[in-house]
C-alpha cells in the first residue's frame, strides 16, 4: 500500500508538467513529430515512476519503524534471518515482535505532500495557456504532395565505379607504358595520360578541372568516358560532373612530373685541372665517364689552343665528335691528342672540355666539363703586364726581389773579414726586414695578413729598399685607400688569390716557407745559414714564374636595356640602394600572414577571404614554393571543410616555412642625456672639468 501511494504521489507530481510541455510542442512542431516527442516523455516519465516505486523495499520499511521509539532503533532484526543471530538479538527481536502484535495499527506511509502538488499543477495550467494563446498552431497541409523533379541535383548521384589511368611515357626514355587505377601518379615529364572512367548513371558532361584553370573534357565512348593530355608539369585535378563538382568530400588528385635531368660528366684523366708537359711528351690522354637517367645522346670535344705571351696571345678554337663506350645510359670517352699535330709548342696552353648531350626531346639537355690544360712551361716570363682577351697575367715583376736578397746575402759574408760584429749584424739584420717585406708581399697573394705599417721595421725598411730591386711605392697618407693599405690587411686579394690555380698555390706556399727560415736567420745575424732557404725560395719562385697565364672561360655581358624614355628625366621609379639593408615588403607577402592569423582566430569570413587570397598567391609565387602542390590542396581541403581542425593544423605547417620576415626597420639614435653630454664634455680638450650636478648620473 505504501508503495502504491509513493507512486501516485509523483505521478500527480509529473503529469501536468508533461501536459504542459505537450501543448507547447504540438504548437511549434508537426502533428507527427509531436506525437513522437510526446510518446517519448510519456515512457520516460512512467519509467520514472517505477524507478521512484521501487525505492519502497524492507530497508525503507525497516527505517520508517526506527523513527518510533517503541523499536528502539532495532526494526532491521524483524527481518533478519534466524541463522546467524546471538542469543542476545534473538531475545530483542521476539520483544519487537510483541509489541507489534499488541500495537492497533501502524501508520509507515509517506504523508501527502500538497505545496509541491500544486504548484506543479499551477505551472502545467499556464504553459497550458501558454501554448493555447500565445503560440499559432502549425498548418497542416491536406492537399496531395506533388512530386518535385530537381534536375540540379542528379550530379550528386553520380557514382565513379571504375577508374584506369593509362601512362605512356616519351619514346626516348625507352619506359614501357603502364595501367593502374589510382588517380594520383608520379609520371616522366611529357608523359601522355589517359583517363578512362566509369560513372552510373551516365551524367550529361564531365571533364578533368586543373588547379590552372585548365580543364580537359571527357567524351563518352563504349560506355566509358575518356580523355587524353600530356603532361609538362606537376598538377592537382577533380573530376566535375555536370559543371559541378561530383561530390563535395571529393579531394584534389595529384600528378607529380619527374624532370629529365641533364647528363652527369665524371672527369678521369687528367687527374688536375692543370697538367704541365713533360720535356719529350708528344700526347695527352684524356678519359671521361657520362651518364644519363634515360639515355646519352652525343658527344663533342672542345679544344681551346693558347699561342703567345704578353699581348701578342691568340686562340684557336676547334670541335670534334668523341665515339664512346658502354650502355645507352653510362658511357666512357677516350680519346688521345697528338700534341705536333695540333702544333703545341713551348710557351703554349691547351685547354680542352667535353660537351656531351641526352636524347630528350623536343629539345636536348647538354652539359660542360670543367676546363682542363696542358702548359708547355716557357722560358722565365718577361715583365710585361695586362689583361687581354682570354689571358690574364698572373704575377708582377718583383717576385724576381729574390735574386737581390741572395746577392746581398752573398756580398755581405765576403765582407764579413772588414765589418765590425755589430755593424754586421745590422746589415744582416737589414736582409731580413726585406726578405720580410717580399714574404708579405707574397702572402697577399695566398690571402695571409699583411702587417706593414710604422714602427722599427717600417725605418728599416725604408733603409733596405735601396737595395731591393723593386722598392714599394711610396705612402700617400693623403687618400683614403693608403691609410687603409697602411694600417689595415686584406685577406683572399681578387686580383691575386683567386686567380691561381691549385699547383701554382702549393708552390707559391713552398717558397713562403722558405722565406721564413731564412728571414729567421738573417735577423739573428746569421746569413751564412739563411742562402740555402733563399736558394730554394728562389727556386720556387722561378717555377711559379712558368705560370705565366690562367684560361678564364669568356663570359658574355649582360646588361639591362636602357629604356630611351627615362633618360636625363630623373625619375628614379623602381631603383634603389643595393646597400640599403631597409626595404619595402611586397604587397603580395601579406597574404601568408593573413592566412595565418585567420587560422588563429574563429571568423569563418576572415577565413574564407585570407583563403582565397592565398590561392592567388600561390599561383603567382607557384615556381618559388618548396611545395606549391601539397599547400594548394591543403587550401582546398580547408575551403571545402572550415571547421576541419586536423585540416586546420596540416596547412598551419605548411604555411610556416612559407610566411615572409619581417622587413628591416630603421632605428633612430637614442637621445644623449645628462651623463652623456658629461662623457662628451670629458673628451673635448680643454673641458676636462668635472661635470656639474645636473649631469652627474
Amino acid at each position: 500500500m505504501a508503495r502504491l501511494r509513493h507512486a501516485l504521489h509523483w505521478l500527480l507530481l509529473m503529469l501536468p508538467l508533461w501536459l504542459g510541455v505537450s501543448a507547447i510542442v504540438l504548437r511549434l512542431v508537426p502533428r507527427n513529430l509531436a506525437a513522437a516527442l510526446m510518446a517519448s516523455a510519456a515512457s520516460a516519465m512512467v519509467l520514472a515512476v517505477f524507478a521512484v516505486a521501487a525505492r519502497i523495499d524492507r530497508g525503507w520499511l525497516a527505517r520508517r519503524l526506527d523513527q518510533q521509539a517503541a523499536f528502539e532503533d532495532s526494526a532491521t532484526l524483524l527481518f533478519a534471518a534466524d541463522e546467524g543471530l546471538s542469543p542476545l538479538a534473538q531475545l530483542q527481536r521476539a520483544r519487537l515482535q510483541a509489541r507489534v502484535a499488541a500495537a492497533p495499527s501502524l501508520r509507515i506511509e509517506n504523508p501527502w505532500r500538497w505545496r509541491p502538488l500544486l504548484i506543479a499543477w499551477g505551472l502545467g495550467l499556464l504553459l497550458i495557456a501558454v501554448a493555447r494563446f500565445g503560440f499559432a498552431p502549425v498548418p497542416v497541409d491536406t492537399a496531395t504532395p506533388v512530386p518535385v523533379t530537381r534536375p540540379a541535383r542528379q550530379h550528386s548521384m553520380v557514382e565513379l565505379t571504375g577508374l584506369r589511368l593509362t601512362i605512356v611515357p616519351p619514346a626516348y626514355t625507352g619506359l614501357s607504358e603502364r595501367s593502374q587505377s589510382e588517380a594520383d601518379a608520379r609520371v616522366p615529364e611529357h608523359s601522355r595520360l589517359h583517363w578512362r572512367l566509369a560513372l552510373r548513371p551516365d551524367p550529361t558532361s564531365a571533364s578533368l578541372v586543373f588547379h590552372d584553370g585548365t580543364r580537359l573534357p571527357l567524351k563518352l565512348e563504349n560506355g566509358h568516358w575518356d580523355g587524353t593530355r600530356e603532361i609538362e608539369r606537376s598538377s592537382l585535378y577533380r573530376l566535375e560532373i555536370d559543371s559541378r563538382l561530383s561530390l563535395k568530400s571529393d579531394p584534389l588528385r595529384r600528378i607529380d612530373v619527374i624532370p629529365d635531368q641533364p647528363p652527369r660528366i665524371q672527369v678521369l684523366a687528367p687527374e688536375r685541372s692543370l697538367s704541365i708537359a713533360t720535356a719529350g711528351q708528344t700526347e695527352w690522354q684524356l678519359k671521361f665517364e657520362a651518364s644519363d637517367d634515360y639515355g646519352l645522346g652525343s658527344a663533342e670535344l672542345q679544344i681551346r689552343h693558347a699561342t703567345g705571351s704578353g699581348e701578342a696571345i691568340s686562340i684557336a678554337e676547334r670541335s670534334e665528335a668523341v665515339p664512346g663506350s658502354g650502355d645507352g645510359r653510362s658511357r666512357r670517352y677516350t680519346r688521345t691528342l697528338n700534341l705536333a699535330a695540333l702544333g703545341f709548342v713551348q710557351g703554349d696552353d691547351l685547354i680542352v672540355r667535353l660537351r656531351v648531350s641526352d636524347q630528350r626531346t623536343p629539345r636536348a639537355q647538354s652539359t660542360l666539363s670543367a676546363n682542363y690544360i696542358l702548359r708547355w712551361p716557357d722560358q722565365p716570363a718577361s715583365e710585361a703586364a695586362g689583361v687581354e682577351g682570354l689571358v690574364e697575367k698572373v704575377l708582377p715583376a718583383y717576385f724576381r726581389s729574390q735574386r737581390q736578397i741572395i746577392i746581398d746575402s752573398e756580398a755581405l759574408l765576403a765582407e764579413r773579414a772588414e765589418l765590425k760584429p755589430d755593424r754586421f749584424a745590422e746589415r744582416a739584420d737589414l736582409i731580413g726586414v726585406d726578405q720580410r717585406v717580399l714574404r708579405l708581399r707574397y702572402g697577399q697573394f695566398l690571402g695571409e695578413e699583411t702587417d706593414e705599417g710604422t714602427g722599427a721595421d717600417g725605418d728599416h725598411h725604408s733603409e733596405a729598399s735601396a737595395h731591393s730591386a723593386d722598392p714599394p711605392p711610396a705612402t700617400a697618407v693623403d687618400t683614403t685607400q693608403s691609410v687603409l693599405e697602411q694600417y689595415g690587411h686584406t685577406h683572399d686579394d681578387a686580383e691575386a688569390a683567386t686567380l691561381l690555380d691549385a699547383e701554382t698555390r702549393k708552390l707559391l706556399k713552398a717558397a713562403l716557407d722558405e722565406m721564413w727560415q731564412a728571414e729567421l736567420a738573417l735577423r739573428q745575424g746569421n746569413p751564412r745559414a739563411a742562402l740555402p732557404f733563399e736558394y730554394r725560395a728562389l727556386g720556387y719562385i722561378k717555377q711559379v714564374q712558368q705560370a705565366s697565364r690562367i684560361y678564364l672561360a669568356r663570359v658574355g655581358l649582360e646588361l639591362p636595356p636602357v629604356d630611351p624614355a627615362r633618360r636625363l628625366t630623373g625619375d628614379a621609379t623602381g631603383l634603389r640602394n643595393r646597400g640599403d639593408p631597409a626595404q619595402a615588403a611586397k604587397p603580395g607577402d601579406a597574404a601568408p600572414d593573413e592566412l595565418w592569423r585567420a587560422l588563429e582566430g574563429d571568423d569563418a569570413k576572415q577565413l574564407a577571404a585570407a583563403l582565397a587570397a592565398a590561392r592567388r598567391w600561390a599561383a603567382e609565387v607557384e615556381s618559388e614554393l618548396p611545395d606549391a602542390l601539397g599547400f594548394l590542396a591543403a587550401l582546398d581541403t580547408l575551403e571545402r571543410d572550415p571547421n576541419c581542425a586536423e585540416c586546420k593544423l596540416a596547412l598551419r605547417r605548411l604555411l610556416w616555412p612559407l610566411l615572409p620576415q619581417p622587413p628591416a626597420a630603421a632605428h633612430l639614435r637614442a637621445t644623449i642625456d645628462a651623463s652623456g653630454r658629461a662623457y662628451l664634455r670629458a673628451l673635448t680638450p680643454g673641458n676636462e672639468q668635472p661635470p656639474s650636478r645636473s649631469d652627474a648620473p
